[in-house]
């Protein structure tokens, strides 16, 4: 992950399966930014992180943070960076 579009609108998804398996219903958590979309994540408890999934996109791209995904980009210099500045 390489250039990461921390101020791109982004949404949070719980995932779940639907029984009779192999479905997925997303269910909307949040709407904001990508970087805000991480600090609230970090700011679950593991439980509440469980199934959690962001969606960003812009008009070239679009991506999707699973919970280890959105976990590595919590742990980077650059997110911590942003989060320090006054």
């Amino acid at each position: 992950m390489a250039n990461i579009p921390w101020d791109n609108q982004a949404s949070l998804y719980r995932v779940s399966e639907v029984r009779g398996g192999g479905v997925h219903q997303d269910e909307l958590v949040a709407r904001g930014t990508l970087y805000e979309l991480v600090g609230q994540f970090v700011e679950m408890s593991p439980q509440q992180q469980r199934g959690l999934l962001i969606r960003s996109a812009d008009p070239n791209r679009s991506w999707d943070f699973d919970e280890d995904t959105i976990r590595e980009l919590a742990a980077r210099s650059d997110f911590a960076g942003i989060r320090d500045q006054p």
